[in-house]
């Protein structure tokens, strides 16, 4: 009998799960085993990391997957990646997140590429609603394979004609549009602050001042908010170049600002941020970076959007940049700006206005 494929190390449990049962061509429970057609096409919504992918041969992937950093890793071990799943399945493998919306979304999505006999399978982690899940699988579709690891469960359904036409309709809404509470945005499942503003982004728009003007960059721009402020409050903006790694948020961003009607020139880049970016120089940046990395608070990240910054301004331009109030960024803009100051503070959050 030959070794089981291993995959390559993954960090979050239900990955490591999910991966384990592949390896070993699927674990016998009472329900049967995991079952991934041996050659039709499978769509994997948010693999993520792709080392338990290599698992499958990846002519017969397609992956939906909004991060930039992870596309580009899929794409370049020549997995199929698109923003628009379409055609039909013989598999479908939704990797859960910590938002439900979201989770529920690519489900119905899921279900409705699916093939009649195919296989529907969901990895989540307890602490993102795995009970809650399980739950729903058995009230909506009825039999369900369920393989518990540690911290985390995997759940898999087939479809039949008793379950095919399963009510997941009203899942599939929230991908038209969820509006943002207390304005006229709109957001899509799972990106930041997808329902209601950002404090964070409140103060750093509430710290801009209406003489900001030229072409200028947002970086992290989330679903546009800040740009759309920016639009709105400053008559002599000449441009804005929005960067995001989220593909979700940054056509988010696209329809919020076009819905402006503004004259003014914008781009969208679904980029990561702390990837090269080719562009002259900025006469003002704007951002609200991230501070989380999965779970953890990464400070480093919020440096190194303090660095990019700085690298994409002209000398004299301005940077105006919100952080958590607790976060340590003022040795790196002493090191990488002429001078800076506090331009407003509340209890939670500190908006840093510079010059290089």
């Amino acid at each position: 009998m030959p070794r089981a494929r291993t995959p390559a190390m993954v960090n979050e449990p239900h990955l490591r799960l999910l991966g384990k049962l592949l390896s070993r061509g699927g674990l016998a429970t009472a329900h049967g085993d995991l079952a991934i057609s041996p050659a039709g096409p499978v769509l994997v919504f948010e693999p993520r990391e792709r080392g338990w992918l290599s698992l499958l041969p990846a002519r017969r992937l397609t992956a939906w997957e909004p991060s930039k950093t992870f596309a580009d890793e899929l794409q370049h071990a020549g997995i199929r990646c698109t923003l628009d799943p379409a055609g039909n399945f013989d598999s479908v493998i939704v990797v859960c997140t910590k938002f439900k919306v979201r989770n529920m979304w690519n489900i119905a999505r899921g279900w409705s590429l699916l093939n009649p006999g195919g296989v529907l399978i969901c990895a989540i982690e307890n602490s993102c609603g795995a009970p809650s899940l399980t739950r729903f699988f058995r009230e909506t579709f009825g039999d369900v394979a369920v393989f518990t690891g540690s911290r985390s469960k995997v759940l898999q359904v087939t479809k039949t004609p008793a379950n095919a036409n399963a009510p997941l309709a009203e899942y599939l809404k929230p991908g038209e549009g969820i509006p943002v509470k207390n304005s006229s945005l709109v957001a899509y499942p799972g990106i930041f602050s997808a329902t209601e503003l950002d404090p964070g982004s409140t103060i750093l728009l509430s710290a801009i001042p209406e003489s900001l003007h030229g072409r200028g960059a947002d970086l992290g721009a989330g679903y546009g908010y800040i740009s759309c402020g920016i639009v709105t409050e400053c008559s002599g903006i000449t441009g804005i170049d929005l960067f995001e790694i989220d593909a979700l948020a940054i056509r988010a961003a696209e329809r919020n600002l076009s819905s402006l009607k503004s004259s003014i020139p914008f781009a969208f880049h679904w980029q990561d941020v702390l990837a090269p970016i080719n562009a002259p120089p900025y006469d003002w940046v704007v951002s609200n970076p991230p501070f989380h990395l999965g779970k953890k608070v990464e400070t480093n990240l919020g440096r190194a959007f303090v660095r990019r910054a700085a690298e994409l301004l002209r000398p004299g331009g301005e940077c105006y940049l919100v952080a958590n109030i607790t976060l340590p960024y003022e040795s790196v803009f002493d090191n990488h700006f002429t001078r800076w100051s506090v331009a407003a503070v509340s209890l939670s959050y500190k908006v840093f206005h510079a010059i290089k």
